[in-house]
């Protein structure tokens, strides 16, 4: 009986442990990073027009997934938080540790390359990230949008607007192709928003 009270009590438990987690989540973490996202995005593209370039001609390849890319890069954040977790773990608790002091210089040392190595792989995942976010982002405004004024401007001005958007190589290339679909939704009577960059 006891048993079965602390298994229940343990998966009531970890049922409340994981609503809290993801009301954090979802409350603070996610727009903390969207936030961060943002900001990387936007810092990277006002110092390199190459980098923002490449934004748009990746958003512009339709038919390329990058699922796997993706999930690549996810569980590479994670094994790079990790890796500077355990760090600083070490780094923070090498004078409790026995052995002499040129063993635990040695671990401190360890530690110190552990946590230069991990944040740099956590910052390139980071930076990928960003830029995958930011590919979606365009590539999402561009085919939604499209797709609601496809009834609107026909068949034939919506071919015109998928052919210019699978041109585009620049960022000013993506600018003409909204000003191109914005002006002929208008004329169709439909009002589309411009991307925000």
């Amino acid at each position: 009986m006891i048993k079965a009270l602390k298994l229940l009590g343990g998966f009531f438990a970890a049922l409340f442990v994981s609503a809290l987690a993801s009301g954090f989540w979802e409350r603070v973490l996610s727009p903390a990073f969207n936030y961060l996202g943002e900001f990387i995005t936007r810092v990277l593209s006002g110092y390199s027009q190459s980098y923002s370039d490449s934004i748009y001609s990746s958003a512009s390849w339709v038919h390329g997934g990058t699922t796997n890319a993706e999930l690549a890069l996810i569980f590479f954040f994670i094994g790079s938080s990790i890796a500077v977790l355990l760090a600083l773990r070490k780094i923070l608790t090498v004078d409790y540790l026995p052995g002499s002091e040129e063993e635990r210089a040695f671990s401190y040392m360890d530690g110190w390359l552990l946590a230069v190595g991990g944040g740099i792989l956590l910052f390139m995942s980071l930076f990928y990230m960003t830029k995958h976010s930011a590919i979606r982002e365009v590539r999402a405004f561009a085919l939604t949008n499209m797709d609601i004024a496809r009834p609107y401007v026909g068949d034939e001005q919506y071919h015109v607007l998928m052919s210019d958007f699978l041109r585009i190589n620049t960022e000013k290339d993506f600018d003409s192709f909204q000003e191109l679909l914005i002006e002929s939704s208008r004329k169709a009577g439909v009002n589309i928003g411009a991307f925000e960059k």
